[in-house]
């Protein structure tokens, strides 16, 4: 009898372990063969591509030659044009206006970008004059030209992100006489306000991700020279709180995405640093603070992943010439955000640890299926 109990246990805890395992990972996974979009043109080399799952946009960009010779006194800083694909209908339009871009994003169908224009002598605080002026524009499909954005003319900026409710961008400023500082700054694009973020460790000024409650930021290589000691950083807008995601020692880490709540990064051993062969994967809901694995086919790129779709460039064999292609991604479903206002009441975010994470959860199940077969074992006797 005792015997026969003694497997039975172990059988269970094996299906318990197998079953919590299997769940917990979600495999992402090519629906059919990626397909080209978009042949770049040539001459135009500062280019990028985003995704929002519902649109990818399309930035093609070169510098003013005069800029080039520091000789510019007119004109745009950067020539080029802003392409939107929609997924669903097959479709790529050219987006009106002639305003060209130095930065763009896309977010929940709306796009947002940077553009400079040379001008004379504009003073400002933090660096003196500035060589040109700036100016921020959004266009969502069906509009009929760009809608400019109430944005304060300012200097040293690096790059923005934004969800539509917010926009965060990083700058260099003179804090300090004779140094140039990372900084954050976050502007309500409902009211106008706009505040100082405060920042930890030593912020990457391109590594910015948004949406809903949470700013998303990383260490930078340059101001954190060993990688061992740079972390991911969470901001909440609503309380103005910053958490820092955990990690073990020896491990690196880095920013894949944010999809709503859901923070898409990725981890890797540092002995393999800086060529980094393989990483492993994770996706942390910030409101709930579960983390899944992730497994991913070997052949897609994790840096433009959104569900359910895959963004990146290539080159293609018969024309030499740099493409955009896109495909479809098969992977269960990830909840996206609700956009609210900003006075809504939000819940600040949990600090990021691996509480109700698989492992505790298989642990916790282990421990049940154990305390069981004791009592059992203690009643015969």
């Amino acid at each position: 009898m005792k015997s026969n109990l003694f497997f039975f246990t172990i059988f269970i805890v094996c299906l318990v372990v197998i079953s919590v395992t299997s769940a917990s990972v979600l495999e992402i996974q090519f629906r059919g063969e990626p397909e080209i979009i978009y042949e770049f043109q040539e001459g135009y080399h500062f280019n990028t591509i985003h995704t929002d799952g519902t649109y990818i946009l399309i930035k093609e960009t070169q510098p003013n030659d005069l800029q080039l010779q520091d000789q510019a006194t007119e004109g745009y800083e950067y020539f080029g044009n802003l392409y939107l694909y929609d997924i669903d209908h097959d479709f790529l339009t050219r987006i009106p206006g002639n305003i060209p871009p130095r930065i763009a994003t896309i977010s929940n169908g709306t796009v947002y970008w940077k553009s400079a224009k040379f001008a004379s002598q504009i003073p400002d605080e933090a660096l003196g004059n500035m060589r040109f002026a700036e100016y921020y524009y959004q266009y969502t499909p069906g509009d009929e030209v760009p809608v400019k954005i109430n944005i304060p003319q300012n200097s040293g900026m690096i790059d923005f992100a934004t969800d539509g409710l917010h926009l965060v961008m990083s700058r260099n400023e003179m804090l300090t006489e004779g140094k140039l500082e990372p900084t954050l700054t976050l502007f309500d694009l409902q009211t106008g306000d706009e505040k100082r973020i405060p920042v930890f460790g030593g912020l990457d000024p391109y590594s910015l991700e948004l949406s809903g409650d949470y700013l998303i930021y990383s260490d930078s290589a340059m101001l954190i020279p060993d990688v061992n000691d740079r972390r991911i950083h969470i901001y909440s807008i609503h309380s103005g709180q910053t958490h820092h995601l955990e990690k073990r020692d020896g491990v690196g880490q880095s920013i894949r995405g944010l999809w709503g709540d859901n923070l898409f990064y990725a981890e890797y051993d540092l002995m393999d640093y800086p060529t980094i062969m393989e990483s492993d994967y994770f996706l942390l809901n910030l409101t709930t603070n579960r983390t899944q694995s992730i497994e991913i086919q070997k052949d897609i790129t994790s840096e433009l992943i959104h569900p359910s779709v895959v963004v990146f460039t290539d080159i293609d064999e018969s024309t030499g010439r740099q493409v955009v292609k896109f495909a479809h991604l098969d992977m269960p479903p990830v909840t996206q955000p609700i956009i609210t206002t900003s006075n809504t009441e939000q819940t600040p975010p949990p600090q990021p640890t691996q509480a109700g994470s698989p492992l505790a959860l298989t642990v916790g199940l282990i421990a049940f299926v154990l305390a069981c077969v004791f009592a059992i074992l203690w009643r015969e006797k």
